[in-house]
């Protein structure tokens, strides 16, 4: 079995290093996270941030995803015939991304407003006011987040991580400085200069590492004018893919933009904390996995297949333990996490069921982030256009559905039901290009039960105690079920022999 993991020394080393810097930069995004908490609770004034920063938020990550994605292939291909023609083809295309996201960045600038109206018609008009100019300063950042995109994926081209790993870390630290001096004075304006300022800071702690290649602005448009556009036929399944998973966040606002004040922001900070374990650990193994990924997929699908299902079957299961101790001490992590300041112990409440039910779906949007780049990998970016388009359908029934019943909580429940379809959709388009050899299926379906059977065991083994021992201090308590989770969990995998647990740990043995 360890035979058939040679490439994987070098990349758990890689994933190692990213996810030391990765976890400080998210730690300090927690803390982010928490200080915006303290001044601004979840209430009204935190609402309108959050709906105003999640519209440069949507249109970056339609743009970065798409860039980020088909960058890598375009960049490892290109480099392997002729590395200056690869660098020559990169400045052309990255200009135009760069045109491309100058341009979003001054429309949403003009259309702010109107914008606002569109992502929260539940808010008084006051608020939309409010919210349209934390847009306007907020939004030229999409220029320096195109630059950072497009820097980070030449760099992961050349298997250099630290750099771009570094991009949170700048960003938080400004974003912490900017709260703390600026938003007694200013207010959640001073929040969100911060936040611009931020982006900028993304771009400038790369462009050292950047600088040693020979990437330059260049617009000789017509002269790669078929190169252009062979690479936006490629990219534009991939935008529309973003803009589709994109849609369900702003679908969340616009819903909980009519419920009672802090439902936003209830909605921000349960994911926030949600994503800090899939931040630190599964995206650092999604991001160095991916080169490796693509250049499988230039050699052969068997290897290409078997590379997926290792890294899909780790993201499952680091994921586990996770998600147990989220789902047994949710209502711990919130009030260790924000409960303080303007973070009252109504907020909590709010926020606790909202957090639980994000955490049940951690593992399936890692798998949707990981399986997307395998497609994008294959160059399938319309499949993976398919699978975003349809669950944003389903997501928004469901989330209608269920936020009737449920209010805030049921938005929630339909982004992991959502999120889960999509997975289901991804795996069975891949299983179907790559052909896998027989047997393979079977032995899915035995991993997979084997999950779930330890995931069951330790959620079954580790609530009683939670239950006994739940009125000790929230630190002390999350500490034992932490230790007893990944305890029992590790026990359970050893006795279920799964498979991974005895990899990894030869693995960092070897390491």
């Amino acid at each position: 079995m360890i035979a058939k993991f040679k490439k994987l020394p070098g990349i758990v080393k890689a994933v190692g290093i990213v996810t030391i810097i990765s976890a400080f930069g998210k730690i300090l995004g927690f803390v982010r996270e928490a200080i915006i908490a303290t001044y601004f609770g979840a209430s009204e004034t935190a609402d309108v941030f959050f709906v105003a920063n999640i519209i440069p938020t949507l249109l970056y990550t339609a743009i970065g995803i798409a860039i980020y994605s088909g960058i890598i292939p375009i960049y490892v291909e290109e480099k392997e015939k002729d590395p200056a023609k690869a660098d020559q083809t990169m400045s052309v295309l990255g200009t135009v991304f760069l045109v491309f996201a100058t341009f979003i960045s001054v429309l949403s600038f003009i259309l702010s407003e109107q914008l606002v109206r569109m992502v929260a018609p539940g808010f008084s008009e006051a608020k939309q006011e409010t919210a349209a100019l934390l847009t306007r300063i907020m939004v030229p950042g999409i220029i320096f987040m195109a630059l950072t995109t497009i820097s980070t994926g030449v760099l992961n081209s050349h298997k250099k991580f630290i750099a771009p790993s570094l991009t949170a870390t700048a960003q938080n630290i400004v974003v912490i400085l900017f709260t703390v001096l600026l938003a007694d004075k200013y207010g959640v304006y001073g929040l969100a200069a911060g936040v611009l300022v931020g982006t900028i800071f993304q771009f400038l702690i790369q462009y050292p590492s950047m600088s040693k290649y020979d990437i330059r602005l260049n617009f000789s448009f017509r002269k790669e004018r078929k190169r252009i556009k062979e690479t936006l036929i490629l990219f534009y399944p991939i935008i529309i893919a973003s803009l589709a998973v994109q849609i369900n966040g702003v679908t969340d606002r616009i819903i909980s933009s009519g419920f009672e004040a802090g439902s936003v922001s209830a909605l921000n900070y349960a994911t926030r904390l949600m994503q800090l374990p899939l931040s630190i650990l599964m995206a650092p193994l999604i991001t160095v996995l991916y080169p490796s990924i693509v250049e499988s997929a230039l050699k052969g699908k068997k290897e290409f297949f078997s590379l997926v299902m290792k890294g899909a079957k780790t993201i499952i299961y680091l994921s586990i333990p996770f998600v147990a101790v989220m789902v047994i001490g949710g209502r711990d992590l919130i009030e260790l996490a924000f409960e303080r300041g303007a973070f009252d112990n109504d907020a909590t409440s709010g926020t606790v069921p909202v957090f639980v039910y994000y955490s049940l779906g951690l593992v399936f949007f890692a798998l949707r982030d990981y399986l997307m780049n395998c497609l994008y990998a294959l160059k399938e970016t319309k499949l993976a256009m398919y699978t975003s388009v349809s669950m944003v359908l389903v997501y928004v029934i469901l989330s209608f559905s269920l936020s009737a019943f449920f209010e805030v909580s049921g938005i929630a429940m339909a982004t992991s039901i959502a999120t889960l379809l999509q997975v289901l959709m991804l795996s069975l388009f891949l299983w179907v290009k790559t052909k896998p050899e027989e047997g393979a299926l079977k032995e899915l379906l035995m991993d997979i039960m084997k999950f779930l059977g330890a995931f069951a065991g330790t959620c079954i083994a580790a609530y009683p105690v939670y239950q006994y021992i739940h009125d000790l201090p929230n630190i002390l308590l999350l500490t034992i079920i932490t230790v007893i989770v990944f305890a029992v969990f590790l026990g359970l995998s050893y006795i279920l022999r799964i498979k991974e647990t005895k990899v990894i740990l030869q693995l960092f043995k070897k390491g």
